[in-house]
């Protein structure tokens, strides 16, 4: 799918990337198969610092999240300690734009004088 575009000299987009893995282009998958074993490995060393209940995956991660899930969870089985990772969910966002949702509660918060306290 994203050969024709490459031979023709067009640079390939993420959203390009992201809908041909979507649409089943393995090059496409194996790419974002990568990327989740590495965001696994990071999340392998946010567990082991600050033993978070849940990681929940939004924004562009969201969109493809049934491909980045397995390798996200292979990579923190492999690279966490169990007895710290098996308390730590890893969720996929079902909410789209999460990241204006936060940037707007933290304009209006703001209009109103107040600050995010974060305990």
């Amino acid at each position: 799918m994203l050969s024709e575009l490459y031979q023709r000299g067009r640079k390939i987009t993420l959203n390009q990337l992201m809908e041909a893995a979507i649409d089943g282009d393995q090059l496409a998958i194996n790419s974002f198969s990568r990327i989740g074993y590495m965001l696994g490995k990071g999340i392998a060393t946010l567990i082991h610092i600050i033993y978070p209940e849940k990681v929940i995956i939004s924004g562009y991660g969201a969109r493809i999240g049934q491909i980045l899930l397995p390798q996200i969870q292979a990579a923190v089985v492999e690279f966490s300690i169990n007895g710290l990772s098996k308390y730590t969910s890893i969720e996929i966002s079902s909410l789209l734009n999460v990241q204006l949702m936060g940037t707007a509660s933290i304009a209006i918060l703001a209009l109103n004088g107040e600050t995010l306290n974060i305990n």
